[in-house]
């Protein structure tokens, strides 16, 4: 202002020149005079083409071709063809000198920015203006000017206060692009004003924006602006047509069919503030604030609330989902996979360098935790992973993304009215996450089948005993395709724990939907519910082999597992799912110091329980060590155990393993010893002066002792035991209910004695002669047992003949022991030759003579 009051002072002088004066001012020297003086009073070169006085009413001055430059600039700061102020002569008498009104005729006036970006404007007394085609050109301090092209301009002086109000027009251009049209009202003047307009096709193209610009699109609409002392704000209502941005990296153009924005504004000292009330895109409505900070160093900050929407909607209308899907793709195929459900409770945060505002959304970049966060919640989601199975409902998570981190908390879900697991999933490495490969991105195949009995499966595997501890199972090159875990899995080294009740991950490594992961976590499926931990690493991982149609395989070995009470140490083999059963081969390991191996599978197509059946072949077993396992007496049985057969059950959380057991096994011991016999209940009194050690309950030496087994229903059977050894032979038929709590015994028991015993109990009045019958020769005594395996009752059962005993023995215990005759019946005691049908002089139970068939 300093500058202009020299300039009136200036004008003054020439007033006081009056009509002399008039004459020097129109001539060339006076017009060379007059921008000299105003040159050196406002520190800026002026030239004039020719200035004319008119003295009336009203004191006129005519400026033509007025240029004003910059020191050093050979282009005008401001130009204009011809300008004319007057000034009434009251005014003049009080000392205003200096003409307030003025009518200018195509001026030109050029804006420079400062080091922020700012636009600096002329400083200038208010004044009454009528500006005819005028331009006004703004250099920005980058990209293409910005000019304002046919301005009509009309104000004149504000009642009682400072400032002027008025009117203009123009169009706006931006290089050689059409920018907009507006129209403005306005109240003040250079250095604080109030404006009020409209804009009609504002050319989005083409606005001064940092960062990629819109491909197309215009936006009407209405505008409100303040400033003044470097401070500006106001509001827009804008509403876009047409809209089209691309960016890089992304599926697709931002193409809403309906673009509006709705804000506040705010300028001061370099911060551009807006204040969104909302930003609607589509069904996408942002309310916040967003706030760009510019000068050496631009950044970017948001604080954003968004509607709430409902995804997977059959229009082509933008939501948030769709909107990130555009860029990420997996986002875009969970919109399509989407049938129903809220998103909702969402708020976007953001604070970062403007030059990595792209890399951050892309998740280009490793974003700190402070620079973006996105917080939501999913309410009543129906979700289809697969088209061929039924959908998930009733979804509800909450969900939040901040940095480079992911969390799903409190997923719940239910398939055909059932729950599944509730899920909580932290995940570190959305860099990577967000851009995982499309071939492994997808949800996984899967079984293909219903397997609800996986649950049931695990739950069976619990650690049990308080003093047992859990199982460890470790896989090696793993891989799965299982749906509930989103992501397919493969290349694994995992290790999991089964303490009761849950499932735990307690490390794993590998390729989680094709990037390497580490992974930790646990499935309680008493709680059901589930927690994860994914770490994303750096780096590429191997190729993918297709795995056709099994959707899980690999290794695996564990320490020590139960099969009930059978402890298997060192177990390993190999697995392969297909469908709802999972197939194990090529098991080895050891059970009681002796080796096992097998094959076998696990089905999970039942709910309540998962059968199971293995093949398995045992040798070099420490037999002591499975009578510990059966729980009978120590001392029972010894010696070197060879079995083979099968191993069959369900896998049941609720049943133990011998209530479901199917086992049926060949074994043989080979020099043992077998002791704790319930028949010595009964023969034990016998006197044996010859040392015979099995009538005194010490352990009975055996060859070699076999037997065909079968476990059902918690039931040990046998139809063919047999028992080879220096002092006795045995054969015995029948079970013991092993989930009884003193082992309830039900058995047929024929011991055939060696003959140098014949005389010990020919001295026993009565009990030697029923048992040694007519010939005075101990052949068999054959003898039922029943009752308690510790303390069971028995009744002999006693031939008088030595046919009689075998063919009763084959009878009551079965085919098994015809292999035996030949051993036990040698030729010359009498046997029938071939095609004679034997006979019997007495029934088993000793009730008389009848004719027997024989076996």
């Amino acid at each position: 202002m300093q500058g202009w009051r020299r300039v009136a002072a200036a004008v003054l002088i020439l007033l006081l020149v009056a009509a002399g004066g008039a004459a020097l001012l129109v001539s060339s020297s006076g017009a060379e005079f007059l921008a000299g003086t105003l040159g050196q009073l406002s520190g800026r070169r002026v030239e004039i083409g020719a200035v004319d006085v008119h003295l009336g009413r009203t004191l006129e001055i005519e400026l033509v071709d007025l240029r004003v430059y910059e020191p050093g600039q050979d282009a005008p700061l401001f130009r204009v063809d011809r300008a004319v102020g007057s000034e009434g002569w009251p005014r003049l008498l009080t000392g205003r000198v200096l003409p307030v009104t003025w009518r200018l005729e195509r001026p030109v006036l050029v804006i420079r920015s400062d080091a922020r970006g700012g636009a600096v404007l002329p400083a200038l007394p208010p004044l009454e203006l009528t500006v005819e085609d005028g331009s006004v050109v703004w250099t920005p301090a980058s990209g293409e000017p910005i000019r304002v092209d046919g301005l009509r301009l009309s104000a004149t002086q504000a009642p009682l206060r400072r400032g002027v109000v008025g009117s203009a027009i123009g169009n706006a251009r931006r290089g050689d692009e059409a920018l907009v049209s507006f129209a403005v009202e306005f109240d003040g003047w250079i250095d604080r004003a109030e404006l009020f307009g409209n804009l009609e096709g504002l050319q989005l193209t083409a606005l001064p924006i940092p960062g990629p610009r819109p491909r197309s699109g215009t936006a009407s609409g209405s505008f409100e602006l303040a400033f003044g002392r470097g401070v500006a704000k106001g509001s827009v209502d804008l509403r876009a047509a047409e809209f089209a941005l691309e960016l890089p990296g992304w599926h697709g153009p931002i193409a809403p069919r309906d673009l509006r924005l709705e804000g506040d504004f705010a300028w001061k000292a370099g911060r551009l503030t807006l204040d969104l009330r909302p930003l609607q895109i589509d069904a996408l409505g942002v309310r916040g604030r967003v706030t760009l900070a510019t000068g050496a160093n631009p950044r970017l900050s948001a604080a954003l609330d968004l509607d709430r929407f409902r995804p997977g909607l059959p229009d082509d209308r933008l939501q948030l989902l769709r909107l990130v899907g555009l860029r990420h793709k997996s986002w875009a195929d969970a919109d399509g996979r989407a049938e129903g459900g809220w998103i909702e409770d969402l708020r976007f945060e953001l604070d970062v360098p403007l030059e990595k505002l792209v890399d951050t959304l892309a998740f280009r970049r490793v974003p700190e935790p402070d620079e973006i966060r996105l917080t939501a919640r999913i309410r009543d989601g129906v979700y289809r992973p697969n088209p061929a199975r039924s959908p998930l409902e009733e979804i509800e998570a909450g969900l939040e993304v901040r940095g480079n981190s992911l969390w799903i908390s409190g997923l719940r879900m239910t398939r055909d009215g059932k729950p599944l697991p509730e899920i909580d999933i932290a995940l570190e490495g959305m860099h990577v996450f967000s851009h995982l490969p499309p071939d492994e991105r997808q949800p996984p195949r899967g079984p293909g089948v219903p397997i609800p009995g996986l649950a049931t499966a695990f739950a069976s595997l619990k650690g049990g005993a308080v003093d047992r501890a859990p199982l460890v199972l470790a896989l090696s090159d793993f891989q799965i395709g299982y749906a509930p875990f989103v992501l397919p899995f493969r290349d694994g080294e995992v290790l999991l724990s089964f303490p009761t009740g849950r499932v735990v991950i307690e490390e794993a490594a590998g390729v989680l939907g094709g990037r390497p992961a580490r992974i930790a976590g646990a499935w309680d499926h008493v709680a059901n519910r589930v927690e994860l931990a994914i770490r994303y690493l750096d780096g590429e991982a191997p190729p993918r082999v297709d795995p056709g149609g099994v959707w899980a395989s690999g290794g695996f070995a564990a320490e020590l597992i139960h099969f009930g009470a059978w402890p298997v140490h060192g177990l390993v083999g190999g697995l392969r799912a297909e469908g709802a059963d999972v197939e194990l081969f090529d098991l080895a390991g050891t059970l009681e110091g002796g080796a096992l191996g097998g094959r076998g599978y696990v089905s999970f197509a039942e709910p309540a329980f998962a059968p199971y059946g293995f093949v398995l072949d045992g040798r070099g077993i420490d037999a002591a060590g499975v009578v510990r396992i059966l729980e009978f007496e120590p001392g029972t049985l010894t010696g070197v155990l060879d079995a083979d057969g099968t191993l069959a059950g369900r896998l049941s959380p609720e049943r133990t393993f011998l209530e479901d057991a199917d086992v049926r096994l060949h074994t043989v011991v080979q020099q043992g010893t077998l002791g704790n016999l319930p028949a010595t209940v009964l023969i034990a009194r016998l006197a044996s002066p010859l040392g015979w050690t099995g009538l005194f309950g010490r352990p009975l030496p055996c060859d070699e002792i076999r037997a065909d087994l079968d476990i059902r229903n918690g039931a040990l059977r046998t139809d063919d035991f047999t028992v080879q050894g220096p002092e006795l032979r045995i054969l015995a038929a029948g079970e013991v209910d092993l989930l009884s709590e003193d082992l309830d015994t039900n058995m047929l028991v024929a011991l055939l004695f060696l003959q140098s015993v014949d005389a010990v109990l020919e001295r026993v009045p009565v009990v030697g002669r029923w048992m040694l019958g007519d010939k005075n020769s101990l052949v068999a005594v054959s003898i039922r047992i029943e009752g308690p395996w510790e303390d069971p009752s028995g009744s002999f059962v006693a031939p008088s003949t030595l046919q009689a005993p075998v063919d009763w023995a084959g009878r009551m215990i079965g085919g098994g022991l015809r292999r035996f005759r030949d051993m036990l019946i040698p030729a010359s005691a009498g046997a029938p030759a071939p095609g004679q049908q034997p006979t019997n002089n007495g029934n088993a139970d000793g009730s008389g003579p009848r004719q027997d068939p024989g076996p």
